[in-house]
């Protein structure tokens, strides 16, 4: 039996990219589109009625920008599973890593082929990550300067640190299971733990604390 396909919503100011956006989901059974708004403040309004799994989100946009509205949307009880992509032109250091730390699953260029922005989706919502290339490295770099920071005091036991490290690395909780012979559910403990012990509340905050304090 087929999935049904995967909900999609679209944050983005720019009229010709977003119904470029919008065609893309409709050309594949995969997707559906439901719902695609210029701002920020829209998509918010709407949240509980299109009940969005993956949101595209633009991270400039007016009266509301992406990475506030990312940390709204992960403010929100009801909505902090949904997982989101933001889109961008930007490459600066500062807003890679505002993105993540808001809880942001991805991180793409705008100027990312089609194909690449599907399977992003589809990644991050089986719980993996996406970044485009270039922002790939701008991580490498954050990673770099991270070493100048002076780390937290934080202790993780082997299963805890194996845990957190194929959260870093992007797998989903299977893949982690798979990986280190766990059951999901005993994935997801260590998960809950580690989410307390680096006092975080969602995936992208606890991988940018570790790279941070040089947990993994």
């Amino acid at each position: 039996m087929k999935n049904a396909p995967l909900r999609v919503a679209i944050a983005e100011d720019n009229h010709s990219y977003r119904e470029g956006l919008v065609f893309m989901l409709q050309l594949s059974d995969d997707f559906e589109c439901v719902g695609n708004y210029s701002s920020g403040a829209d998509l918010l309004r709407d949240l509980p009625h299109i009940q969005p799994q993956v949101i595209l989100m633009d991270i400039e946009m007016p009266h509301m920008d992406g990475i506030t509205c990312t940390q709204k949307i992960k403010a929100l009880p009801a909505f902090q599973h949904v997982h989101i992509v933001i889109l961008s032109i930007l490459e600066e250091n500062d807003k890679v890593l505002e993105a993540i730390v808001s809880g942001a699953s991805g991180y793409l260029l705008k100027g990312e082929k089609p194909e690449n922005i599907l399977i992003a989706l589809q990644q991050v919502y089986n719980g993996g990550s996406f970044m485009s290339a270039n922002i790939a490295r701008k991580v490498l770099s954050l990673i770099r300067l991270s070493h100048q920071i002076p780390a937290e005091k934080i202790e993780l036991n082997e299963r805890e640190t194996q845990v957190l490290n194929g959260l870093v690395e992007g797998l989903s909780y299977k893949m982690i299971g798979d990986k280190y012979a766990m059951a999901i559910d005993t994935v997801r403990g260590y998960i809950k733990r580690i989410y307390e012990k680096l006092q975080v509340h969602s995936r992208s905050e606890a991988v940018a604390k570790a790279l941070k304090n040089k947990l993994v």
